[in-house]
């Protein structure tokens, strides 16, 4: 196994961001393309185990934060609501508290 290879499972173990992940993988400068500098490596590695264990992990990366900002969202729905109402209602208020232009006539 090539170094390349250790460290991708290494990172595969580890508590990151979907996004870290992702760009430590799969990115410009990531670790798959640095083992991979062929069209014909590129489709030999996308075949791997490894490759896959890695876009499983991320999914599962993607899935939990997703479900941790439905959740946030979700249970400050109502705070979200009330702050949005009163944003709108100072809105509205500053505009008809504003006094309105006169044409010069002439």
């Amino acid at each position: 196994m090539t170094k390349v290879e250790n460290q991708i499972k290494e990172l595969l173990t580890m508590n990151v961001s979907a996004r870290a992940l992702n760009e430590a993988l799969f990115g410009r400068d990531g670790l798959f393309n640095q083992m991979a500098h062929t069209e014909e490596e590129r489709r030999r590695i996308s075949r791997s185990d490894l490759f896959r264990q890695a876009q499983s992990r991320l999914t599962e990366l993607l899935s939990s934060e997703a479900s941790e900002l439905r959740l946030k969202y979700a249970n400050s729905g109502t705070r979200g609501k009330r702050k949005a109402d009163a944003q709108k209602k100072l809105r509205l208020a500053s505009t008809e508290a504003r006094p309105t232009k006169q044409r010069k006539s002439g």
